[in-house]
């Protein structure tokens, strides 16, 4: 629920009694909302409005709602409970997070590349650099030969 016209809340309650479990604040009104596989981070998109240029930039942001022991040390670290991580932005903006890890799957159009990327480190392996338009990625459920991680 936004509060005004700068600022954004992100609140995740418990459906038994309604109190609030994690409430984030932000500088955007978040539109999708997306949990990871695990349950313990909640990913959305918000839109940029700081300036021209980033006028019409979605971003990527990230909260942590649990804690979570298959994540790892430096994203629990990065990911305090309740605190809001950018992770990417661009217009437009499509992602999918990995069913077996952290990673996260992104087409960036403006940036004409699709990336698969680490939010605790954000260092990224770019899948492709001709996207096309509207392109939404997702990981394949299976995995290759070797337990390679597959992505369309």
């Amino acid at each position: 629920a936004s509060r005004d016209s700068t600022s954004s809340e992100v609140v995740v309650k418990w459906a038994s009694d309604g109190s609030d479990h994690v409430v984030a604040r932000g500088a955007f009104v978040p539109f999708y909302y997306y949990w990871s596989p695990s349950g313990a981070r909640v990913s959305y998109l918000t839109t940029h409005a700081t300036d021209e240029v980033r006028s019409r930039s979605v971003s990527l942001d990230v909260v942590r709602a649990f804690e979570d022991s298959a994540a790892g040390k430096s994203l629990n670290e990065l990911l305090g409970e309740g605190r809001t991580v950018h992770l990417q932005d661009s217009a437009p903006l499509y992602y999918a997070h990995s069913p077996r890890d952290n990673r996260i799957v992104a087409h960036l159009g403006d940036k004409s590349k699709v990336v698969a990327f680490e939010p605790a480190t954000l260092s990224e392996v770019v899948l492709s650099t001709r996207p096309g338009n509207f392109r939404a990625p997702a990981w394949v459920p299976t995995q290759g030969p070797g337990g390679k991680e597959m992505c369309l």
